[in-house]
């Protein structure tokens, strides 16, 4: 799933579809690496007043592509799509975020290249498709950063891979 270091040379990534796969896989695996870090004993804990729990974390970014999905199919934000996350046990909530994650970068290739530049508007600002499908790496990356301090603040200070 993640590729680094001298795994990358020659396989340079040429499409905007293949870079934005590339940056969910990777976004994916630090947000699974990260969350299996944190002590299962603490995983449904919420961690400060309006924080969410780790398994709840893990649900959400595994629910998030087929809002994303909806939005590009209909060319519209949908607020009202799902209801928020399913509340599936840790051990699942992973299963269907690797799930999810393969489901959605295969959606990615089907989108239509000519499909890419349109723009669906979101009620903080317009965004093109190619940037919506991007919505996924950015969501995982800002959970991956809830999920980290919450690390910081169990004592954990190494970095998960």
């Amino acid at each position: 799933m993640l590729q680094t270091g001298n795994e990358l040379e020659g396989n340079v990534m040429s499409t905007v579809k293949e870079d934005l796969i590339q940056m969910v896989h990777f976004s994916t695996h630090f947000l699974i690496a990260n969350a299996q870090a944190i002590p299962a004993d603490v995983r449904d804990a919420k961690h400060g007043k309006e924080g969410n729990s780790v398994t709840w974390i893990i649900n959400h970014c595994a629910h998030f592509p087929k809002w994303i999905k909806a939005c590009v199919e209909g060319m519209e934000c949908d607020m009202t799509f799902g209801g928020g996350a399913p509340e599936l046990s840790f051990d699942n909530a992973i299963a269907a975020l690797n799930t999810a994650t393969e489901d959605f970068c295969a959606y990615i290739q089907t989108v239509p290249d000519e499909k890419m530049t349109q723009v669906i508007q979101f009620p903080w600002a317009p965004s093109t498709v190619k940037q919506t499908l991007g919505f996924q790496e950015w969501n995982n990356t800002y959970h991956n950063g809830q999920l980290n301090y919450i690390q910081l603040l169990l004592g954990d200070t190494e970095m998960h891979m």
